[in-house]
């Protein structure tokens, strides 16, 4: 089974380059899949690579999903 790294909405934010209100927007229109765990927003790398990959074709956003056990982000240039 693949393990799976939850990223808050103040991490995925960092990643996508945008605001707080949009991510949020996103995600309460079901652009960007999220789970909720207790009281707070939790978004996985493969939500935020599923969401890109459908922006790239239009644009020059391209994420990459980093090893497991790396520390920080990883931009694909």
């Amino acid at each position: 089974m693949e393990k799976l790294k939850l990223l808050s909405i103040n991490e995925a934010r960092k990643i996508l380059r945008v605001s707080h209100s949009t991510l949020k927007q996103l995600i309460n229109s079901g652009i960007i899949k999220s789970v909720r765990v207790n009281t707070r927003y939790k978004i996985s790398y493969r939500a935020i690579k599923e969401f890109s990959d459908g922006v790239s074709q239009n644009s020059k956003i391209d994420i990459t999903i980093p090893p497991e056990n790396a520390v920080g982000l990883f931009w694909k240039n």
